[in-house]
């Protein structure tokens, strides 16, 4: 039997392979009711009755992940209640990962994913892998996942790179990006916003999502205003907001909105919080992070007026799997779920599905069908429908602008995936704008 030291040495220690990792980075800009809401196979399946199937659910061990967790949580309890993954006891083993940071050295972070990820195929009953909470962690853990042949439902990451590695083990349950940051472009400017001030960190996260909508901006006929650190050493958030507020470069009252993309729920819940502080209300657009109780903690909740993310769950929903989802959520642990715990919730409701139509274990197999059910009956979770591309994206399902009303997030625009643009500054299938977003342009 393989050590468990022995893979994470020789990957870590193979520096081609740290390299063309770091360049992936670069490119990237460096209980039972519930179970028959979802489409497919309703507990009949037996054919691993009496087996373990065993997967790993990576995390950031830090308070931005408790969503995540009890959205993944609630999803097991609920699979063991019921027929388990084709009569098998579902088994998670929850592995905490270091929270990532743009002060850290990305040659670091990735040697310590590559031993993370070896110590978790070294376990041969693990067939599955869910999450990873960054990019900067996901990427280069799909190599290891990849080799060893583990199916790999990677949660938080959005990097362009990691689709651009085509490992037919790899699927991601959230858009990329470019996508991410064209629809929030996208509806900006529809909204009637044409001057922005963007703020990001120095991750491959931020820089990338913020150079994308940069690019769209641009392209629909907006203007960048100031693009700046959010964080940078030797000044402090309050620095920033005081250079806003009084500069020779523009005004404050040019600024239609913010757009700001970081990997720290504590920095742009600082920013959000003292930026209201100040007298600052226009609008604060980011991309899918921003929709987290975990920020709405830091900012405080009625600062979080006007703040707009993007996401693929609507809490105000119709569809009986996310009513479902919510209800059970709230019963279980007394809050409303935010986006992270809806995907996390599922990617395990999305393996039981999987695993009741092949009856198997084989990561092949189950590659396969997720694949191909594009095609059949795709899988409907709480954050609507669910099927991949062919390069493992979330595709053909409905992504919304979420904006904050002071008390929570609210859809007010919804998109297709995949999008089709035409030039025009119209959302498609984005309904009326909300006469709290009208009140802010001007």
């Amino acid at each position: 039997m393989r050590r468990v030291d022995s893979i994470a040495s020789r990957l870590a220690g193979n520096w081609a392979l740290v390299s063309w990792l770091l360049s992936a980075l670069i490119v990237a800009a460096v209980a039972g009711m519930a179970a028959f809401l979802y489409l497919g196979p309703q507990g009949t399946d037996t054919a691993l009755a009496g087996e373990r199937f065993k997967i790993a659910v990576v995390y950031p061990d830090d308070p931005g992940s408790r969503q995540f967790l009890a959205g993944i949580r609630l999803a097991v309890e609920q699979v063991n209640a019921g027929n388990g993954l084709a009569g098998a006891q579902l088994d998670a083993a929850y592995v905490p990962e270091q929270p990532f940071t743009d002060r850290m050295k990305l040659t670091s972070v990735v040697e310590r994913t590559l031993d993370l990820a070896g110590r978790i195929v070294a376990d041969k009953d693990t067939m599955v892998v869910v999450g990873h909470g960054y990019s900067a962690t996901a990427v280069p853990a799909s190599a290891i996942y990849n080799r060893e042949r583990r199916l790999f439902l990677a949660t938080h990451a959005t990097a362009t790179s990691l689709s651009n590695l085509q490992f037919t083990n790899l699927f991601a349950l959230q858009p990329n990006n470019a996508d991410i940051a064209r629809v929030m472009a996208h509806f900006a400017m529809s909204q009637g916003m044409r001057r922005f001030v963007l703020l990001s960190d120095n991750s491959g996260y931020g820089t990338e999502t913020t150079k994308q909508f940069q690019s769209f901006i641009g392209q629909e006929g907006g203007e960048i205003l100031y693009r700046g650190a959010l964080s940078a050493e030797g000044r402090s958030i309050d620095d920033l907001l005081l250079f806003i507020l009084d500069n020779n470069l523009f005004s404050v009252n040019e600024i239609d909105a913010f757009f700001i993309a970081t990997n720290s729920m504590e920095d742009a819940g600082y920013f959000i919080r003292r930026a209201r502080t100040l007298g600052l209300s226009i609008p604060i657009l980011g991309p899918e992070n921003l929709f987290a109780t975990a920020l709405e903690d830091v900012a405080g909740l009625a600062n979080m007026h006007d703040v707009a993310a993007v996401s693929l769950y609507d809490e105000q929903s119709d569809s009986p799997v996310a009513r479902q989802f919510l209800a059970d959520f709230e019963a279980r642990y007394g809050k409303r779920p935010d986006l992270l715990a809806a995907i996390g919730y599922d990617a395990i409701k999305l393996l039981d599905y999987i695993v009741d139509i092949t009856g198997t274990r084989d990561t092949t197999k189950l590659e396969d069908k997720l694949r191909v059910m594009r095609y059949e009956t795709p899988f409907e979770g709480a954050t609507g429908m669910v099927s991949f591309d062919s390069n493992g994206l979330i595709t053909d399902t409905d992504t919304f602008i979420v904006y904050h009303n002071g008390k929570n997030f609210e859809a007010v625009a919804k998109y297709r995936k995949p999008f089709a643009w035409h030039g025009s500054v119209t959302p498609p299938d984005s309904g009326r704008p909300s006469a709290i977003i009208k009140d802010y342009m001007r």
